[in-house]
């Protein structure tokens, strides 16, 4: 996963809400440190999401169905001469 994909600065967004509203809004935070904690929250977002796209991996496949690598070649493609 991208660490500037959207679903990790969305959680680094929500999780650092407060401290950008104090520093955008209230001007009770200093922009810095706003800055500093989005950064934090984005980077512990990025390593949850991926930990947890480890852990899930990718959608199992239908017991007969194969990549389009393991396909057998379809006829047409095959060695032997056609006769007309």
């Amino acid at each position: 996963m991208s660490p500037l994909s959207a679903p990790v600065l969305l959680i680094a967004a929500l999780v650092s809400g407060p401290a950008l509203w104090g520093a955008f809004v209230d001007g009770s935070t200093s922009l810095q440190t706003a800055l500093v904690r989005f950064l934090v929250c984005a980077v512990l977002g990025w390593v949850g999401l991926s930990v947890v796209s480890m852990l899930v991996g990718p959608a199992p496949r239908r017991p007969g169905e194969r990549d389009e690598a393991e396909r057998e070649p379809s006829a047409s493609k095959t060695s032997e001469p056609s006769s007309f």
